[in-house]
């Protein structure tokens, strides 16, 4: 998972890379050696290419008729 954190000092920006079980921990910021924040306002999710939906996918309204 990706973590966009950002300095309490300086403003510095930089995107952790952890398992989603362990969280981006306790970084510090490599330009002034602050304390870094997880920086709420840039979440995002990424689906693996085979996840994602294709032209063969069924919507959730289609599934609904095809069960009547």
């Amino acid at each position: 998972m990706f973590y966009e954190v950002k300095c309490k000092k300086c403003g510095e920006e930089e995107t952790i890379i952890a398992d989603i079980n362990e969280g981006p921990g306790s970084p510090v910021c490599s330009k002034c050696g602050g304390k870094m924040t997880q920086d709420f306002s840039k979440i995002s999710i990424r689906i693996p290419e085979h996840m994602q939906a294709g032209t063969d996918a069924i919507s959730p309204t289609a599934m609904g008729q095809q069960m009547k």
